[in-house]
């Protein structure tokens, strides 16, 4: 998935509602995105490290503007896995 498109999702959200996050759900437990990256390659990393606290919708929407061409991936553990898609959850999207 490309920075434009999940820009897209979060702008334009299907049921008129405003989105409260991006989360990645591990054992039931949900992980707020902390950080993002640009990597050498031009990839976009999310990060979601458990004792940060997450970024604002709006540190996260600056972000993907600025970077909108790049491909999105997210850190798990030590690995960075290609993002395809989202699935949403009331007004929380989740990896």
């Amino acid at each position: 998935m490309r920075a434009a498109d999940l820009l897209t999702i979060l702008t334009n959200p299907p049921q008129n509602k405003e989105y409260q996050g991006i989360f990645l759900l591990i054992k039931n437990q949900k992980r707020p995105v902390t950080k993002i990256e640009v990597t050498p390659k031009n990839e976009l990393v999310l990060h979601f490290n458990q004792p940060k606290n997450g970024l604002t919708m709006k540190e996260i929407l600056v972000e993907l503007m600025m970077n909108r061409e790049k491909n999105i991936y997210y850190q798990l553990d030590a690995e960075i896995i290609p993002l395809y898609g989202i699935k949403e959850t009331g007004t929380e999207l989740m990896i």
